[in-house]
């Protein structure tokens, strides 16, 4: 004897409802993994559940996620050369920071009338570009500040802007 012929209805009793739901996901999830086995196919199957719940995936290839994972992931020689990229960045940017550091306290010492004699042409050199790079600074800050001044006396309406003392402000190149 053959089954009866099902009626495709919506089935109104919950219960009911659940159980052939499980049932026919599970038989549907085999039937894909048979077609996938028998005919060497890459086969999936998404099932939605009602009531917004977390779908349920199948597939015959490696699941999606960890395929991306495996990307990330890199063998240990490759980590080691990229740590070691990263060191050695750290060491010269440090390294530089460094003679940054040591050329401002050898200005700070020539200042205080330092001989210069026992240092390289290297070291001197640096100093150089050093004392010239503040003294490009110190002079673009004197510019603004004298151009803001300016703008000021141009903005008031006295013919001379005054000191504390009286004295007429001008500026001499």
């Amino acid at each position: 004897m053959g089954r009866m012929k099902v009626k495709l209805a919506w089935i109104e009793k919950a219960g009911a409802r659940n159980t052939t739901y499980k049932k026919r996901k599970n038989g549907l999830l085999k039937k894909v993994k048979e077609l996938s086995t028998l005919c060497d196919v890459k086969a999936c199957a998404n099932i939605y559940p009602c009531g917004g719940t977390v779908p349920e995936f199948w597939s015959s290839t490696p699941n999606p996620m960890d395929l991306e994972i495996r990307k990330k992931m890199v063998n240990q020689v490759s980590f080691l050369q990229q740590q070691n990229m990263k060191l050695e960045e750290q060491a010269l940017k440090q390294e530089k920071e460094n003679k940054e550091l040591e050329n401002i306290v050898l200005v700070g010492q020539c200042l205080e009338g330092k001989d210069l004699s026992g240092l390289d042409l290297e070291t001197i050199s640096s100093l150089s570009w050093l004392v010239d790079n503040k003294l490009k600074l110190v002079k673009e800050k004197v510019a603004k500040k004298k151009a803001e001044i300016v703008a000021d006396l141009e903005g008031s309406s006295s013919a001379c802007a005054t000191g504390m003392h009286g004295w007429c402000l001008g500026f001499n190149d």
